[in-house]
């Protein structure tokens, strides 16, 4: 018995196996390809960890919770444990939306300016 588990157990020799060889493809962004990972994309995904934390604790606690972050990319993340249609969720979205246009202007303003410069 002991023969037949060592025969069945033992490293097989791969037969006629081919050498893996890597996958070349074009990068179709900054954002999507894994290989040019920015600093914001690690930054964006610790805060929507941190928000999520923040809704399980209200959750867990029966509290209500509206909570989220505009990266700095302008991109709007937000989570919520109470009626998409409440007063405060509806708040808090005009709120963000006046800082997401003061952002995109920034931006604008920046743009010019680097313009002027050249």
């Amino acid at each position: 018995m002991l023969s037949f588990l060592k025969r069945l157990f033992r490293k097989q020799k791969p037969q006629n196996q081919k050498p893996m060889n890597n996958i070349d493809w074009t990068e179709n962004n900054e954002c999507k390809d894994l290989a040019k990972q920015n600093s914001y994309s690690m930054e964006q995904l610790k805060a929507m960890q941190l928000v999520a934390r923040m809704k399980e604790a209200a959750d867990n606690c029966g509290a209500g919770f509206v909570g989220g972050f505009i990266s700095p990319t302008g991109e709007r993340f937000m989570m919520t444990n109470q009626d998409h249609d409440s007063a405060q969720v509806g708040t808090i979205n005009k709120e963000l939306d006046k800082i997401q246009k003061l952002l995109q202007l920034d931006q604008k303003i920046a743009n010019y300016l680097k313009e002027l410069d050249q």
